[in-house]
C-alpha cells in the first residue's frame, strides 16, 4: 500500500466558511453530530482516513476489538505518528472510540504523553460500509437477468413455510436471509442490465455487423428470461400467499435472535424493521397491490420495450442499406472530398455539391454572372431592372384573376354519402337488435351491413370485463349485453365475406327508438 506523507500543520475539521442559515428546529434533533461520522470521506487527506478505516474495519471483521497506532501503521505502511494523527481525527468525528492505554508506556515520559487504544464504533462501521459501496460503483459488475434465481426464490419461500412450525428460529433466520439475498440480487442485476442495454444498443447502432450478432443473442436472452418469469412468477405468488398469514409472527421470531435488549426490558426494533421492509419489498416485487403494480410486471414491460428498441435499431440499419440515397453516406463522402482537396478547389466543390451560389442578380441583367456572382454587393455593378419586373415579376401574368374554385357540390355529395352510410348502419343495427336476445348461432346469415354492425357490437362488448362472464357496454342509443350460454357449443354465421365461427354466447341489443329516416335527417 502506498505510504502517505503528512501535510504541513494539523488536519482541521471540515469547515465550509459559511454560517448555518437553516431555521432552528424545536424539540430533540436526533441527527445532531451523528452524520458527522462521514466527514472523513470528504475531508483533506481523505485517502489516508479511508485507508485507516479500511484497516480498522478489516481488523474488526477478524474479531480484533482494539487497535494501537502501531497496528495501523504496519497495516497501512505509514509512519506511526501519522497513523496516530489519523486515528485521533477519526475518533473526534465518531468513527472510532478511544480509551487510555497505560500498558504500552515504558518510560515516565511516554506515560505522561499518553497512548490510546482504538475501536470501531457502530456508526463508523455503517459509515465505512457506505463509503466502500460508493467506491465499489466504479467497478460494478455488468447487470444480468438471472432466470436461475427465480426457482431458488420459490424454494426459499417453500422452506420458510416448512420451517414455520419448527421451534428452531435459527433456521428461520437463515431462510429469510437466503430469500432476501436472492431477491436483492435479482432486483439489482435486472435494474443494471436494463439501464445498460440502452447504452449498448446506441453504441452498436453504427456497426451493422456487430449489432446484427448482438441482436440475435440479446433477443434470445430476453425471451428466455421472460419465459422463465412467466413460468415462475405465479408459483412464487402462491408461495407468498401461503406464508403471508403468518409472516408477521415469523419475522418477529427471526428478529429476536439479532435484537439487543434494552434497559427497560424491551428489544431493539432495528432488526424487525429491517426484516419487515425486506419482506414488503419481496411481496411488492411479485404481487400486485391496489394502486401499485408488481415490479415483475414492470420488468416484463421494460423487456418488451428493450426488444422494440433493438428491433428499431435493426430496422433503421436495413432501411439504410435498402434506401438508394443515403444522406449520411453522401455527407461522409463529401467531407472526405473536402479533406483531400485544396482550399482553392473547396469553393468549386461547394458550388457543385450544394448549388448554393451567391445571390447576385437576375439572369441576363447584370453582365457576366460567372464573374459578378462572386463579387461583394459593394463592388458589383448595379443591375437595371425594367419596371415590369419590379411590379409584377418577370413571369407575372396580366389580366383578370381566375375565379375561386367552387367545392360546394363535392362537399354536398360527401355529406349525402355520410348520411346514407349512417342510415344504413342504423337500419342494420335495428334489424340485428330485432333478432335478439338470441344465441349467436340463431343469427344464421347476415348481409354486408348487418355483419359490419355485428362486428362493431362484438368489438365494443368484448372490451368490457364483467362479473360471472357477463359483459355489458353502453353506446350512444344502444345497450349491448353478452352472456355465456353455459356450454361449449360453437356458433356459425354465414356472411357475404365468409363464415364467422365463435363461442355460441347469448347476445342482446337494445336500441333506442330512432328510425333510419331520423338518422339520415340528423
Amino acid at each position: 500500500m502506498t505510504a502517505f506523507e503528512p501535510g504541513p500543520g494539523t488536519v482541521d475539521p471540515i469547515v465550509d466558511g459559511t454560517e448555518d442559515s437553516s431555521p432552528a428546529l424545536d424539540g430533540p434533533r436526533p441527527f445532531d453530530g451523528l452524520l458527522g461520522v462521514l466527514g472523513y470521506a470528504v475531508a483533506p487527506n481523505a485517502e489516508l482516513y479511508v485507508s485507516v478505516m479500511d484497516a480498522a474495519v478489516d481488523a474488526r471483521d477478524r474479531f480484533r476489538l482494539q487497535l494501537r497506532p502501531s497496528d495501523i501503521a504496519a497495516a497501512c505502511d505509514i509512519d506511526r505518528d501519522l497513523a496516530a494523527m489519523a486515528l485521533d481525527f477519526l475518533a473526534e468525528h465518531g468513527a472510532l472510540h478511544r480509551t487510555y492505554d497505560a500498558s504500552e508506556a515504558e518510560t515516565l515520559n511516554e506515560f505522561y504523553k499518553g497512548a490510546f487504544l482504538y475501536q470501531v464504533t457502530p456508526a463508523g462501521t455503517a459509515a465505512h460500509r457506505g463509503v466502500r459501496e460508493v467506491l465499489a460503483t466504479r467497478m460494478v459488475a455488468a447487470g444480468r437477468l438471472s432466470a436461475s434465481l427465480l426457482p431458488r426464490i420459490h424454494e426459499a419461500l417453500v422452506a420458510i413455510s416448512g420451517d414455520a412450525t419448527d421451534h428452531d428460529d435459527s433456521r428461520l433466520v437463515r431462510d429469510f436471509q437466503v430469500l432476501f439475498g436472492l431477491v436483492d440480487e435479482l432486483a439489482d442485476s435486472a435494474a443494471t442490465y436494463l439501464r445498460e442495454l440502452d447504452a449498448e444498443v446506441a453504441e452498436l447502432a453504427a456497426d451493422s455487423e456487430r449489432l446484427a450478432a448482438y441482436k440475435a443473442a440479446v433477443l434470445t436472452y430476453l425471451e428466455r428470461f421472460n419465459r422463465e418469469l412467466n413460468r415462475w412468477a405465479p408459483q412464487i405468488v402462491d408461495a407468498i400467499n401461503v406464508v403471508a398469514p403468518e409472516a408477521a409472527g415469523l419475522l418477529i421470531r427471526a428478529a429476536k435472535l439479532d435484537a439487543a435488549p434494552r434497559p427497560d426490558g424491551s428489544y431493539d426494533d432495528g432488526p424487525l424493521d429491517r426484516l419487515t421492509g425486506q419482506w414488503d419489498g419481496t411481496v411488492g416485487w411479485f404481487c400486485t397491490r391496489p394502486g401499485r403494480p408488481a415490479t415483475a410486471d414492470y420488468v416484463g414491460a421494460a423487456m418488451i420495450a428493450a426488444i422494440n428498441r433493438v428491433l428499431g435499431a435493426i430496422s433503421r440499419l436495413h432501411e439504410r442499406r435498402l434506401r438508394r440515397v443515403s444522406r449520411e453516406a453522401d455527407f461522409v463522402q463529401l467531407a472526405a472530398w473536402f479533406t483531400a482537396g485544396s482550399p482553392e478547389s473547396a469553393h468549386g466543390l461547394w458550388d457543385a455539391a450544394t448549388g448554393l451560389w451567391g445571390a447576385r442578380h437576375f439572369q441576363d441583367l447584370a453582365g457576366d454572372e460567372a464573374v459578378d456572382r462572386r463579387k461583394s454587393f459593394w463592388e458589383a455593378g448595379q443591375a437595371e431592372l425594367p419596371p415590369r419586373v419590379r411590379t409584377a415579376t418577370k413571369r407575372g401574368s396580366t389580366g383578370r384573376p381566375s375565379k375561386r374554385a367552387d367545392y360546394s357540390v363535392v362537399k354536398r355529395a360527401a355529406r349525402d354519402q355520410a348520411r346514407e352510410t349512417a342510415a344504413q348502419s342504423a337500419a342494420a343495427r335495428e334489424r340485428l337488435a330485432g333478432r335478439t336476445p338470441a344465441r349467436l348461432s340463431d343469427l344464421a346469415e347476415l348481409d354486408t351491413n348487418e355483419f359490419a354492425a355485428f362486428l362493431d357490437v362484438l368489438a365494443a362488448v368484448l372490451g368490457e370485463h364483467g362479473t360471472d362472464g357477463i359483459r355489458r357496454t353502453v353506446l350512444p342509443g344502444t345497450t349491448i349485453t353478452l352472456r355465456p350460454a353455459g356450454d361449449a357449443r360453437l356458433a356459425t354465421v354465414n356472411t357475404p365475406h365468409g363464415t364467422f365461427t365463435g363461442p355460441d354466447d347469448i347476445l342482446e341489443i337494445a336500441v333506442a327508438t330512432v328510425s333510419a329516416r331520423q338518422v339520415a335527417v340528423s
